[in-house]
């Protein structure tokens, strides 16, 4: 676990900083990544299996 966990966890804190981004366009574009992500069921399975390892 403490092989990945610290990799997990920037990358976590990387897509919070864009989520919380002050410029609009950078914002809307991480939206509309995630919801791309959540219509396509291909693709979400995918994010999620590399999310879980």
């Amino acid at each position: 676990m403490r092989a990945y966990a610290a990799d997990a966890v920037l990358k976590s804190r990387k897509n919070l900083d864009r989520s919380l981004t002050e410029n609009r366009m950078s914002r809307a574009v991480t939206r509309a990544t995630f919801r791309m992500i959540d219509r396509i069921p291909s693709v979400k399975r995918r994010m999620a299996a590399e999310a879980g390892g």
